[in-house]
């Protein structure tokens, strides 16, 4: 199959409801296809309160043997003047590490959202190219761009600069040569 070329023709309003529904709804397919085939980590099956017992006299080894992290030179709360010699200078972190583990596995999530909703999102990009029914090929194209930026967004904070820069540039070619494709 080749790509449609040609301007497409004018839709109604039925139509445009019709590219509009189709885009909602393969958005909401691909969305919901992750979260039932990739649960996301739940944060309590890491971090529960049964780790949370403080000792009175927190030090840093207590700190650390509990499986926290001493973060030296910091209080919590000002202590009064005449108590401060006798409290160790510093805070525990109780849920340093099962933060850590909590967020190691979220970052794999995140990641696998990425790619699952950049690859469905270009598919339905794709596909809508090759249709020649203007309200379904409209409404595949658009869910596909919404899943492409939804699955971008989800691990946006995780990428690095030039990620960032080639990915966008790379999807706006893409959009350009659709356009160019699809639109002349």
């Amino acid at each position: 199959m080749e790509p449609i070329q040609g301007q497409l023709p004018k839709m109604n309003w039925k139509q445009k409801f019709l590219a509009v529904g189709i885009a909602v709804v393969f958005f909401a397919f691909v969305f919901y296809g992750i979260r039932t085939f990739t649960p996301q980590p739940v944060y309590d099956q890491y971090c529960n309160n049964t780790n949370t017992y403080v000792p009175e006299n927190m030090t840093q080894k207590i700190c650390e043997e509990l499986g926290g992290r001493w973060n030296a030179n910091y209080y919590p709360k000002p202590a009064p003047v005449e108590t401060r010699a006798n409290i160790p200078l510093g805070y525990c972190d109780m849920y340093y590490t099962c933060n850590k583990a909590y967020e190691s596995e979220n970052n794999k999530y995140m990641r696998g959202v990425f790619f699952i909703a950049l690859i469905a999102g270009a598919i339905g990009l794709l596909i809508g190219l090759f249709i020649s029914v203007g309200a379904v090929s409209a409404g595949l194209m658009a869910g596909g761009i919404f899943s492409m930026f939804y699955g971008i967004m989800t691990y946006w904070s995780n990428l690095g600069d030039v990620v960032r820069f080639v990915l966008i540039g790379v999807v706006l070619l893409i959009l350009i040569w659709v356009g160019y494709k699809k639109m002349r």
